[in-house]
């Protein structure tokens, strides 16, 4: 599994499963289970990625961009397309 696909699983289970509208990156590094280190370098550029706005963040694949939007520091929701990607899992 990709890691695109692996924030998108956890973001599934914490919407789906845990009723959570607002979430964190430590919500969903939580319970993707891995380190802060893992995450810092591996997954957060990717999350950076699959935002509305992206930034400078590397290429996740253009069906990953505008899943997240920010709603305020640290706290994000899942856009229309993110609630639509998620029903996959």
């Amino acid at each position: 599994m990709t890691i695109p696909e692996q924030i998108l699983e956890a973001v599934s289970i914490l919407v789906k499963e845990k009723g959570k509208n607002e979430f964190s990156r430590l919500d969903i590094r939580e319970e993707i289970g891995i380190d802060s280190h893992r995450w810092q370098f591996s997954y957060s550029p990717i999350f950076q990625a699959m935002r509305m706005e992206p930034g400078k963040a590397p290429i996740t694949g253009e069906k990953y961009i505008g899943i997240f939007k920010r709603v305020k520091w640290g706290i994000y929701i899942l856009t229309e397309y993110g609630k639509e990607m998620i029903e996959r899992y």
